[in-house]
């Protein structure tokens, strides 16, 4: 039986791994849909999770994009870049465009991830502060780090301790600033964390803890950062990996019910049957919680966790695998599926987060 022509024209707002695999599923089980994926970027949908690979030069630039161009021609998948959605009109089912167009749908799927979050220093907006957010982020962080240029990195996250591992692969001078108490303050305690700063440090990368940043120095371009403590480090660039904040205004234009992101049921809808979320909170009860949880094996143990005990599994992307670990538990994910690891506390737990962590940062340095 076929679908009615007013439930057939989806539109996906992101054109990120989770827009785009909307677009597949949609495809796959509704041939005749209309779809159209919206991306304000410039370049065809990349895998958003392999830009520190591509700035350690592990992956070919043309390696990050999820299809070509040629493979949204055949399926049929209107691909609008560098467009930027202003409004949903929910009651009206239209969302309005930049330029003043205004597009018609019957689901709308929201799948605009999140941005860099940017503590307001003085001097955050001179040249050469960066966030890793998009391609073009990773392009420009990579001319500059290729002249041996001196980057103090703002974050001692995964994501900022990613990125620094990389640009150092890269021949820049890299030092690392966490404003709390030790590396990984989410994932890792005191004893840990130590342990991996030692194995950094290793590499070459130099780690201030705790480093409370008080402004960014320069007059037209980043030159240096002050530190609370008085001491002023030199800087040709500063990358700050300080957490992100999801993508609300478009949920809010929309009438949406929102929290940290926009509110969800098991099926990802929205308070609007008609509009879905795809980096979203579950209404009733934590959703699973952490970093890259892409795989389904993980999702599923995510899941298994949650009606056990509620308590979310804590997600870590490193290099190829991806780890899921919990009070007692560790869950691998890698390209040959997933891999329980034995029982054992939490502290042999974080231990073996570390060494694979520190194992997957960087080779040691040769600077000449």
């Amino acid at each position: 039986m076929s679908q009615s022509s007013s439930d057939n024209r989806f539109i996906i707002i992101g054109g990120g791994i989770a827009g785009v695999s909307a677009a597949e599923a949609i495809r796959k089980s509704r041939p005749e849909a209309e779809i159209t994926l919206i991306s304000e970027e410039p370049n065809l949908p990349y895998m958003r999770m392999s830009l520190t690979r591509y700035l350690a030069g592990e992956v070919r630039r043309e390696k990050l994009f999820l299809h070509d161009e040629q493979w949204y021609l055949e399926n049929h998948i209107t691909l609008l870049l560098e467009t930027r959605v202003l409004a949903i009109d929910a009651p009206a089912k239209e969302i309005t465009l930049a330029d003043g167009a205004k597009l018609a749908y019957d689901k709308l799927i929201l799948a605009s991830g999140a941005n860099p979050r940017v503590p307001p220093f003085p001097g955050k907006d001179l040249k050469g502060v960066q966030t890793l957010r998009t391609l073009e982020d990773a392009d420009l962080i990579l001319e500059i780090a290729r002249k041996k240029a001196r980057v103090v990195c703002i974050g001692g996250g995964l994501l900022g301790l990613e990125a620094a591992g990389a640009v150092a692969r890269q021949g820049a001078d890299v030092t690392v600033l966490e404003g709390l108490d030790w590396l990984l303050p989410r994932q890792l305690d005191a004893r840990a964390s130590a342990i991996l700063k030692e194995k950094i440090e290793a590499l070459g990368i130099k780690v201030i803890v705790p480093a409370m940043t008080k402004a960014l120095l320069g007059s037209e371009k980043v030159e240096s950062v002050a530190l609370a403590d008085g001491r002023v480090l030199p800087a040709d660039m500063v990358l700050v990996s300080t957490g992100v904040a999801s993508n609300l205004e478009l949920a809010q234009s929309a009438g949406l019910k929102v929290n940290r992101g926009v509110l969800v049921d098991e099926h990802m809808i929205t308070s609007d049957p008609d509009i879905l979320a795809a980096v979203a909170a579950l209404k009733d009860g934590p959703f699973c919680v952490g970093f890259a949880a892409e795989s389904e094996d993980l999702e599923r143990h995510g899941q298994e966790k949650r009606e056990r005990k509620g308590v979310p599994l804590l997600v870590a992307n490193i290099g190829h695998e991806t780890f899921g670990m919990d009070d007692n538990e560790l869950l691998l994910i890698d390209a040959n599926g997933s891999h329980r690891l034995p029982r054992a506390s939490k502290t042999e737990l974080a231990a073996a987060l570390v060494n694979e962590l520190a194992a997957r940062l960087v080779t040691p340095i040769a600077r000449s």
